[in-house]
């Protein structure tokens, strides 16, 4: 039983993870599962009085819409295929299955998920009902069991969908992380699901594998424990090494609350600001990008300060944005995380390149979203923005006409591969602004191009590449918000290698010697390579340990927002007690 337990679990991850495996999935539930009533034996008794009340509601047209529910159409779709049989009851008592539902729920926690967005307390009051009607020797109305019945089937569509795709859209918050939303037939997996009993592995098995997922997962346990303590006292006072009193003794018990001083560290005094201490606020200010001095200053005071339940909420919100992603990232691929200003490329979860980048202004925000790269450019032209030309450059050239030959910057007309550069002593230097008269400019390969000497190229609506800068100074500044959006690497060289590392010809010497030659070089890569640009404000290390990173954007807050708005309204709010 276990084995088969095993291989089933193992089973439903690989059709998730393999798309080309959700035919057979479909498949195998049509053959293992009953789609039609005639497939299933005869009801009697009051299983049949709730077959009819689910047949009358659910076959009734716009029925469904009336409904607090929040999966009306694949709550239909499951019963109909079901021939309207309950699903999660038998003989007015609540089954095995049931059961083991409400215990999932229950632990929606763990993913950073809610309990209330799937009626818990609805399901739970119903089931004791179902238990005490049944110990004292009667029935629940079938009107009652049926509503019970849609609502357990309908939180485990939900909670089911939430943990393959996230609860909330991505697009909602300005955000397209997804290359393509991940489909599954869940009214038939539900079916076999029951069939087997395994309701609370199902759920598990839908849930992200890819390890960061699992990290943070540990990590909120960290925080959850420390919650169900009642959190950490306040810290009020800036300490430093060799310090002692109340104060310090605060300070050891918030550092072990978040496993910064492990619990098992031996001190002869707790009054005093050792050295044990000093080197856990050095670690705890390093997952939250402080200057990492080991002193209780007032910045890392005021961070220590916040409170757990916002820490929940945090990982939460960034368990939500690990939800969005491909169910596996494959076996090498780029990753910019926004929030801390780098990326990392990784080949078989190894991390083989980091850097810092700088990403856009506030006003003119990198998205997230997901590509793939597809070639690079060794002296690559910049084709200036019209906006950039309109808003910036026109206002220079009004005061200084050399300025576009002093930077390199040519004028042309449209886009067709044979134009010529225009002499900008033919024109009116103003009118490149006017879009009606089809002029653009380019800057041409040089040291004072803002793209460098290699432009990274990957397909996608914002018109987001990856580049070099002339500016590396800024990479020294911790926060890196300098751009009109694209986003400047700082080691473009090496990217480039790590990009073309299957290319026969160009590796990092034949690249560096085509960008000492001046000239322009478009390059395909040898293989696209995925690209996600992420919004990650918090992530776990492979103890549990979670790193923090300011919210530069504003995206936590607008996330929050909607993630509050999506609870659901009690069930039992605004229907009558027997009605489904």
């Amino acid at each position: 039983m276990i084995l088969a337990r095993a291989h089933g679990i193992r089973a439903c991850m690989a059709v998730i993870a393999c798309p080309s495996l959700m035919a057979a999935l479909v498949l195998g539930l049509a053959l293992g599962a009953p789609s039609t009533s005639s497939a299933f034996e005869p009801l009697t008794g009051i299983d049949l009085e709730v077959s009819k009340v689910l047949s009358n509601n659910l076959q009734t047209a716009g029925s469904t819409s009336r409904l607090k529910i929040q999966q009306p159409s694949l709550v239909s779709k499951f019963y109909t295929r079901m021939g309207f049989r309950p699903a999660w009851t038998k003989g007015a008592k609540a089954l095995p299955e049931a059961l083991e539902l409400r215990d999932a729920l229950s632990e929606s926690f763990a993913d950073g998920l809610n309990p209330d967005y799937y009626n818990l307390i609805d399901i739970d009051v119903g089931l004791r009902n179902l238990e005490e009607a049944f110990g004292n020797g009667g029935t629940l109305t079938p009107e009652r069991i049926a509503w019970i019945e849609i609502l357990m089937s309908d939180a485990y569509f939900a909670y089911a969908s939430d943990l393959i795709a996230g609860r909330v859209k991505p697009q909602i918050v300005v955000e397209d992380a997804r290359l393509e939303a991940i489909k599954m037939e869940l009214s038939g997996f539900l079916m076999r699901m029951l069939r087997v009993g395994w309701v609370k592995d199902s759920l598990e098995s839908l849930s992200p594998m890819n390890p960061e997922y699992k990290r943070m997962k540990s990590g909120l346990s960290v925080y959850r424990k420390a919650l169900s303590r009642g959190g950490w006292k306040a810290i009020t006072t800036q300490m430093k090494y060799g310090d002692s009193g109340v104060g310090v003794v605060a300070l050891r018990g918030r550092l072990k609350a978040t496993r910064d001083l492990m619990p098992s560290v031996e001190t002869v005094d707790e009054k005093r600001f050792d050295s044990a201490i000093q080197k856990a606020v050095t670690r705890f200010q390093r997952r939250h990008s402080l200057d990492a001095d080991g002193m209780v200053g007032p910045i890392t005071l005021e961070t220590l300060n916040v409170p757990v339940e916002e820490r929940i909420m945090t990982i939460a919100l960034n368990m939500e944005r690990l939800r969005w992603l491909p169910r596996e990232l494959g076996d090498t691929y780029i990753l910019v995380n926004l929030a801390d200003f780098t990326l990392k490329a990784v080949h078989k979860d190894i991390t083989t390149l980091k850097m810092r980048v700088i990403i856009g202004k506030d006003f003119q925000s990198t998205p997230s979203f997901s590509s793939k790269m597809t070639s690079l450019v060794l002296n690559p032209y910049w084709n200036i923005p019209e906006s950039i030309t309109r808003d910036e450059i026109v206002p220079i050239i009004k005061n200084s006409p050399e300025y576009l030959e002093e930077r390199g910057i040519e004028i042309l007309r449209g886009w067709d591969p044979g134009q010529r550069v225009v002499d900008p002593h033919d024109i009116d230097l103003l009118s490149i602004a006017d879009p009606r008269e089809g002029y653009r400019l380019r800057q041409r390969p040089g040291p004072t191009n803002p793209l460098g000497t290699v432009k990274l190229l990957m397909p996608n609506r914002f018109d987001i590449y990856l580049h070099d800068t002339p500016a590396d100074y800024l990479f020294e500044r911790e926060v890196r918000t300098f751009s009109h959006g694209c986003i400047r690497l700082e080691k473009p060289l090496e990217l480039a290698a790590f990009a073309m590392r299957k290319s026969p010809r160009w590796n990092r010497i034949k690249l560096t010697a085509g960008i000492a030659t001046g000239q322009r070089y478009e390059l395909n890569l040898p293989e696209p390579l995925d690209v996600m640009v992420l919004y990650q404000t918090a992530w776990a290390d492979a103890k549990g340990g979670v790193t923090f990173r300011r919210d530069i954007y504003g995206r936590d807050r607008e996330l929050t927002r909607t993630l509050w708005e999506s609870a659901v309204i009690p069930a039992s709010k605004g229907l009558p007690e027997a009605a489904p």
